[in-house]
């Protein structure tokens, strides 16, 4: 019998299931990994900038508390306040105009809003590095079904395959034995197929009787697609399409089939019910050419 190639495959396959499995996980923890540095990173930031407007604003109330005049003379250099608004600059100089007290609560107002914005921003990163990472194992956890449900499929398919492709070579093998022993019967002479008129049939094979394997040779030479182009005779045991119809319909198989054992059952049907045995069929057929 000639090698499976499909056998071969799903033993590849089923082999390789594990590095697959192994290779979506490893796939989702080196990106939780990189989603987790994401996050890390961000936070990282805004953390820095909270510190520096702490010490900002720090080193603006130690420069107020240690020399007032001097701070509000050089308010303008300020810094971290104005930035680049002239505007804010403006209002700024006029709030330092009236005094330590006004640019004081400026300075502290300033810098609780901005210090609560960072703050904010840190835990809306860790809030959406945790729902990142939420999403991700939801999506791990339908790759993974993915996975497996390829995985069903496909060794469903490779074993269906395989099993086709066992049922056809071993027919094949069946028909090959056939037809070794037709060539058998005929190389040994007398009359039609090597059978003198008064010859006992020969023990057929490959589930035939030596009968059997006589007609089929002669109406289709083992051909389960011969075809009769003066005629509706098809098949194996070339019957016509009536009888082909009445016993398919019995099987539950198409009249058409091209079915090896489909056909044999049918043949062996008709050859029942118009002669009996397949013995007293070769005999009506070596006395009239037909059956």
């Amino acid at each position: 019998m000639p090698t499976d190639p499909y056998a071969a495959q799903l033993a590849s396959f089923t082999a390789s299931k594990g590095n697959a499995r192994r290779g979506l996980v490893d796939l989702y923890k080196l990106r939780k990994k990189e989603l987790s540095a994401t996050g890390k990173a961000n936070r990282g930031l805004w953390e820095d900038t909270y510190n520096r407007l702490n010490t900002s604003y720090g080193a603006g109330d130690s420069a107020l508390a240690a020399a007032p005049g001097q701070a509000l003379s050089a308010v303008s250099s300020s810094g971290y306040n104005l930035g680049s608004d002239p505007n804010q600059f403006k209002d700024l100089t006029a709030i330092a105009s009236r005094g330590v007290e006004p640019y004081r609560g400026y300075n502290a107002a300033m810098r609780g809003a901005e210090l609560a914005r960072a703050k904010s921003s840190v835990g809306e990163e860790i809030g959406a590095t945790r729902y990142a990472q939420e999403g991700l194992g939801r999506e791990q956890s339908a790759a993974q079904a993915e996975l497996e449900s390829g995985i069903i499929d496909t060794v469903g398919m490779l074993q269906q395959a395989s099993s086709q492709f066992q049922s056809q070579a071993a027919l094949q093998a069946q028909q090959q034995a056939y037809l070794r022993q037709l060539t058998a019967n005929m190389a040994g002479g007398g009359g039609q197929g090597g059978l003198g008129q008064g010859q006992p049939f020969p023990q057929g094979k490959g589930g035939l009787s030596g009968a059997e394997q006589w007609i089929i040779q002669r109406e289709s030479s083992g051909r389960t697609t011969a075809d009769n182009p003066t005629s509706t005779a098809f098949g194996l045991g070339q019957l016509l399409i009536s009888n082909r119809r009445k016993y398919a319909s019995a099987l539950g198989v198409s009249p058409d089939t091209t079915d090896y054992n489909a056909q044999l059952q049918m043949m062996r049907m008709y050859i029942r019910d118009r002669y009996g045995t397949a013995e007293n069929a070769a005999a009506f057929w070596r006395a009239h050419g037909w059956y």
